[in-house]
């Protein structure tokens, strides 16, 4: 069985517990026979959260689970005390296929190296790439534990990968949402998005995508333009390991707000 691999159990605990001691991440399963993720489970009669530990993630195949998600959010103790988040990029290809999302997300990936970020990419298990900075490469001085400051961050991220993107290539970008951008080359078209939303989830990675059963294999940047489908298939796996930074990129500072915005409560972070 595909979960009882060693090196799948691996980065599966290692995606859903990389915090460096910055808050607890939720974890969730798509669960095969109610057809939708599911956040919590029964344990007599108390309902608690899903946590991925190496002693129940064959349990959640046995109850249905097909699928596995973390958090992009870290929370102090709950869904109600959210503390940071991971910098998270969606690329979807609207014409063009695969081939246009890895030329994308080679971009996005030379971008962020400009300012001594190292991302996480992965395989969607469909047509597309997942990008994520980890909260860790985020100077404090840039948000000062203030989510709306953290998400003015990731916007501006967005506007100077867009920049970045027209002056080193042929791709035009046009905004569709304070949040996504169309970019648009002879080779296709893709969509790319921020994740932000409160209690987001992402695929995790080396779970098997629900739609395709395909892999949402951790992929190294260096190695996009050889990536095919094929390597996300079980017996084909060559996952790329990640690893936490050792320290902040510093050019993010110049990113950095003159002021930083009062702190939002938790009724006013969007759900």
């Amino acid at each position: 069985m595909y979960y009882e691999r060693c090196d799948v159990q691996s980065i599966l605990l290692l995606s859903a517990n990389s915090t460096m001691g910055m808050g607890v991440r939720e974890s969730a399963i798509y669960n095969s026979r109610i057809q939708s993720i599911q956040r919590y489970e029964r344990v007599g009669n108390e309902r608690k959260p899903i946590r991925l530990t190496p002693e129940n993630i064959r349990q959640y195949v046995a109850q249905g689970a097909q699928a596995f998600y973390i958090s992009y959010w870290y929370y102090a103790g709950g869904p109600e005390q959210p503390v940071g988040r991971d910098l998270v990029w969606t690329v979807r290809p609207q014409k063009g296929g695969l081939k246009i999302s890895k030329c994308i997300t080679k971009l996005i990936v030379q971008a962020l190296r400009s300012l001594g970020i190292e991302p996480w990419v992965k395989y969607d298990g469909q047509l597309g790439f997942d990008i994520i900075v980890p909260l860790a490469y985020i100077p404090y001085e840039c948000w000062f534990g203030n989510l709306q400051a953290l998400d003015d961050l990731h916007h501006k991220l967005t506007d100077y990968i867009a920049s970045t993107i027209v002056v080193s290539s042929d791709v035009s970008t046009h905004a569709l949402s304070p949040s996504s951008l169309q970019l648009e080359s002879e080779a296709g078209i893709c969509l790319l998005s921020e994740l932000r939303v409160r209690r987001g989830l992402l695929l995790a990675p080396m779970s098997l995508n629900p739609r395709t059963n395909l892999v949402s294999v951790p992929v190294n940047p260096d190695e996009l333009d050889s990536f095919t489908i094929l390597q996300a298939t079980p017996p084909h796996l060559r996952p790329a390991r990640w690893t936490l930074p050792p320290a902040p990129a510093r050019a993010l500072t110049r990113f950095a707000p003159a002021t930083v915005p009062v702190q939002t409560t938790v009724s006013e972070v969007s759900e």
